[in-house]
């Protein structure tokens, strides 16, 4: 755990662990308002004329509860989501890069170098986006990536919406891409597009259908599968 945390404080956003990582992360700088009703959501203000709906995710919300003057703004780490039916960006909270502010931390902020963080706090705005490419429209530069959430017991996708054009290539649908995005008001914006490797789905195994198998005796060799018919008996008829 103490590894993990070090990682982070190093960065919130580390290397992908692997060539096909599946992400959505990025990195904004805001005052985080929650409703008057719940503080687990709000909004993140992060400019005059910026506003973005926002929920904070459990393992944040203690942090931000104890240790968070939500009167100033932070460096907050959020996943992105877009809402399909109304197409608008949504931000859910992961975590809070203030080393100097997480006590909680086994590790201290004189660890890092003031240099680590202002280039960490320069990046507000940066997304990394990895995900298999589902739409695109160059002429309406319009970008849609799926993205596969990791430890479900059951495949669970969401879509992220990327705003520019893809380099020049036949084949572009159906494989795997690593975006750079800068958020532009509500809108993220592909600064870097490459394309990964083609996406290969196993083939799932056929039900069989129980409905329609038959049951064979290895004696008689004949289908039981539904009940022999009694006989009907006739009406004996009585002797004079």
């Amino acid at each position: 755990m103490a590894h993990d945390q070090e990682k982070f404080l190093q960065h919130p956003i580390p290397p992908p662990t692997h060539e096909t990582q599946y992400r959505a992360i990025g990195l904004v700088w805001g005052v985080y308002q929650p409703d008057d009703e719940k503080f687990t959501s709000g909004k993140l203000i992060l400019s005059e004329d910026t506003t973005l709906e926002t929920v904070l995710l459990g393992r944040v919300i203690s942090v931000v509860k104890k240790h968070i003057n939500l009167e100033e703004p932070h460096l907050w780490v959020v996943y992105p989501r877009t809402r399909q039916k109304q197409n608008y960006l949504h931000l859910q909270v992961a975590g809070i890069w203030e080393p100097q502010t997480l006590t909680e931390s086994s590790l201290r902020a004189e660890k890092l170098e003031e240099e680590t963080v202002k280039k960490v706090n320069a990046q507000a705005g940066y997304f990394s986006i990895r995900g298999e490419l589902v739409f695109y429209s160059e002429a309406e530069q319009k970008i849609i990536i799926k993205i596969k959430k990791k430890s479900q017991e059951k495949s669970s996708f969401f879509k992220v919406k990327l705003n520019g054009t893809l380099p020049e290539d036949e084949e572009k649908l159906g494989y795997f891409w690593e975006f750079d995005a800068q958020l532009k008001g509500t809108e993220l914006v592909a600064t870097y597009a490459e394309k990964i490797t083609k996406i290969s789905y196993k083939d799932k195994p056929k039900k069989v259908n129980n409905k329609n198998k038959k049951i064979i005796s290895p004696s008689r060799k004949k289908d039981i599968s539904k009940p022999t018919p009694r006989r009907k008996e006739g009406k004996r008829k009585e002797s004079n």
